[in-house]
């Protein structure tokens, strides 16, 4: 049986990715705050 993970989770792990990696570029900005305030809605 698959372990469920909560949406928060699979959005924190987005913005750990983006933060790695994308955040040179103004698209990178944008998804950056588009995530953190889903991150914020979600918790």
């Amino acid at each position: 049986m698959s372990r469920r993970i909560p949406g928060s989770e699979r959005t924190r792990e987005g913005l750990r990715d983006l933060i790695e990696g994308r955040l040179s570029s103004e698209a990178g900005r944008s998804e950056l705050v588009r995530l953190a305030t889903r991150l914020i809605i979600e918790a």
